[in-house]
């Protein structure tokens, strides 16, 4: 069965091993992205933050992609609310040098 990325798709209710399989990898390559580390930190990381919230590594790893793919639902997802929290500064866009360049007092000469 294939799912599409998104909202509904992304996590179908009967979640098969591949698609999970699939999940917890995704939510890989997004931390060794965001981190530069390598896969095995990213896992342990991965497993450490779903210990410290009380959530399965598969279920904190599913809101880490919803977070990451910036699916409108995810703030509905509790799992997603974590990723967000332990994760959304590296999460967002960095600030382009232009935009803090215009707010720049200029100077009177």
């Amino acid at each position: 069965m294939l799912h599409e990325l998104g909202p509904e798709g992304a996590f179908p209710r009967n979640d098969d091993s591949v698609t999970r399989a699939r999940t917890l990898h995704l939510a890989e390559g997004v931390l060794i992205g965001l981190r530069r580390c390598s896969p095995e930190q990213a896992i342990a990381e991965l497993v450490a933050a779903g210990r410290e919230a009380g959530l399965s590594t598969y279920a904190l790893a599913r809101g880490l992609v919803a977070a990451a793919g910036g699916y409108q639902g995810a703030t509905a997802d509790p799992a997603a609310r974590v990723a967000e929290h332990r994760w959304g500064a590296l999460l967002r866009p960095p600030v382009p040098p232009s935009a803090t360049l215009s707010a720049a007092p200029t100077s009177m000469a």
